[in-house]
């Protein structure tokens, strides 16, 4: 439809329309039903479209401005800001914190108004490690001696040769220290650690008696019987009636196949007949039977009831196949058990 036909019908209407209000409109009125056509036209041709976008955006920038701004008279609501926080002394990169700031906030109003600042990151501590098992032994002084000499005695040998190794560097009693810490390390089998401490000790006081014997054995344990012999002979010249030393150097000869040396080793200090007696026990001990015998044939002549002696020689003999030895010490040994009998019963009754 061209635009001129167009024009002609609205004119046609227009007249039409006038023709009915019969001059009951005024002219404003005529003015707004000349223009209506034209608007139907351009609605008719999509006119009006442009205007239409330009409000619906006006509406959504409204819409949003009312979204952002804070509705008058609300002073509760709070804004943000970020504040960055310097680089931690412990090296942490920068981290930003959100601090709430209350609108209206000032001077005048200290409480409300200040902002409230989140505090800094705390810096990381170490764990603190637990502490080791100290065992100390009570009613003993602390000092590290008497607490390591202690704790030995106890069966503490690490707690003791840590406490003795403190006074044998830095203690006074430097000499008390280092010998009971060469105990310690023989206990623990370390023989090279306890002749070093040993060692120290006789640096100082190359005649102690103690140290001596204690070294000597120490190298017989570390299968070093010729220095233990030194060592020992050494502790026995000086302490000739001491029994520990004496069985120490018993053992020693024993371990070298020197038994008669052995013997009057302990001969001197513990007599004949105790000395014949230990002899027997150690060669029994190494299935020397025979030679463990004489010895025990010896002490039987020193003491011809002694229970002891008969009831070890009734064992060897058959151990050796001469039965008939055998059989007349135990017929001794019957004798000498129903003596001791008797007198137990006589001398159990009232006189």
């Amino acid at each position: 439809m061209s635009w001129r036909r167009l024009i002609t019908v609205a004119l046609t209407l227009v007249l039409v329309f006038n023709a009915s209000t019969v001059g009951e409109a005024s002219g404003k009125s005529f003015l707004r039903a000349l223009a209506a056509p034209f608007r139907a036209i351009g609605k008719l041709f999509g006119g009006g479209r442009k205007s239409n976008a330009k409000a619906k955006a006006s509406e959504k920038v409204e819409n949003a401005d009312a979204k952002r701004q804070p509705a008058a008279g609300d002073a509760t609501q709070p804004l943000t800001a970020t504040t960055a926080l310097p680089l931690a002394a412990n090296g942490q990169s920068e981290t930003s914190v959100t601090t709430a700031i209350t609108p209206g906030a000032g001077a005048d109003n200290p409480t409300t108004g200040a902002a409230i600042a989140s505090p800094p990151l705390p810096t990381p501590v170490a764990e603190a490690q637990p502490s080791q098992f100290a065992p100390f032994v009570e009613g003993v002084a602390r000092d590290p001696v008497s607490q390591g000499r202690a704790l030995l005695a106890n069966g503490h040998v690490d707690q003791a040769i840590a406490e003795l190794s403190i006074a044998a560097a830095t203690g006074l009693n430097l000499l008390d220290a280092n010998n009971l810490l060469g105990l310690a390390y023989d206990r623990k089998g370390l023989h090279k650690e306890a002749r070093a401490a040993y060692e120290r000790v006789l640096s100082v006081a190359p005649d102690d008696v103690q140290t001596l014997n204690n070294l000597g054995f120490s190298l017989y344990r570390d299968n070093q019987p010729q220095e233990a012999v030194k060592r020992l002979k050494q502790a026995a010249r000086r302490a000739p009636a001491n029994a520990q030393i004496a069985e120490r150097l018993a053992l020693v000869y024993g371990r070298l196949g020197k038994h008669d040396d052995a013997y009057k080793t302990l001969a001197r200090v513990k007599g004949e007949f105790a000395a014949r007696l230990h002899i027997a026990a150690a060669l029994q001990a190494m299935r020397r039977e025979r030679e463990a015998l004489k010895h025990l044939e010896a002490a039987r002549r020193l003491q011809p009831e002694s229970p002891i002696v008969l009831e070890r020689l009734v064992l060897l003999y058959e151990r050796v196949g001469q039965l008939t030895e055998a059989d007349t010490a135990r017929r001794e040994l019957a004798v000498v058990n129903d003596n001791t009998s008797k007198k137990v019963i006589a001398g159990a009754k009232p006189e």
